[in-house]
């Protein structure tokens, strides 16, 4: 045991693709936010096509691991890092533009806890403008509570940040795009849960870009 908390060390993953600007709010946030619990976490980076602003950021972080590979886009650099979990019951994955707002530490016991009911937990703030519907079978999204902090629904897999079950990585790996997972997820027929604090929120106005030889832009997808 680790403190007062009911639970090992866990990976808390990110992945970025050449927006240093989002990834260094993302990061000093979550940072300076969770440091009274710093101890819980093994964070990894995945950095695809690796420039220098982009390392200088990295640089400034107690990462444990950093992988770096081309853009494979951004489903697929999901897969490749949750892979890189196995070792672990639980990990969290983060994209490079959503920022903490809250620390984890009051809520990561409730969050644990409903990994017993729930195959994943969104992390992401509720009171931010979602899907109220199902993406897949197109159902209403219902919440009901599980613990003082945590929901649990109907919603489908989605690649906001989240807490995750390994076993439930391991049988939705891979996926190549997120619909492709949110299919994996719903053919495992487990419910998903939604954290009741505002701690993540999503910065990122627009999405990566990368420039082709003619000056002209590409979309990752």
């Amino acid at each position: 045991m680790i403190g007062p908390y009911k639970l090992q060390k866990m990976p808390v993953t990110f992945l970025t693709y050449k927006r240093p600007e989002y990834l260094e709010k993302t990061l000093t946030s979550f940072f300076e936010l969770n440091a009274s619990i710093s101890d819980l976490f093994v964070p990894m980076i995945l950095v695809q096509d690796a420039d220098e602003v982009t390392e200088e950021v990295v640089s400034k972080f107690p990462f444990e691991k950093i992988i770096r590979i081309k853009n494979i886009g951004c489903s697929r650099g999901y897969a490749e890092i949750m892979a890189k979990t196995y070792d672990f019951p639980y990990s969290i994955h983060i994209q490079d533009d959503w920022e903490s707002r809250e620390s984890l530490a009051p809520y990561i016991d409730n969050l644990v806890e409903g990994l017993n009911t729930c195959g994943y937990i969104r992390l992401r703030a509720r009171k931010e403008r979602v899907n109220n519907k199902n993406r897949l079978t197109r159902i209403g999204i219902k919440y009901r509570p599980i613990n003082e902090h945590v929901f649990k629904s109907n919603a489908h897999f989605s690649l906001n940040p989240m807490l995750i079950r390994t076993s439930v990585v391991q049988a939705m790996i891979p996926f190549v795009k997120e619909k492709h997972g949110m299919m994996k997820y719903q053919a495992l027929q487990l419910p998903a849960g939604q954290l009741k604090g505002n701690v993540f929120f999503h910065i990122g106005t627009e999405r990566a870009v990368t420039y082709l030889t003619d000056g002209r832009k590409r979309w990752v997808k």
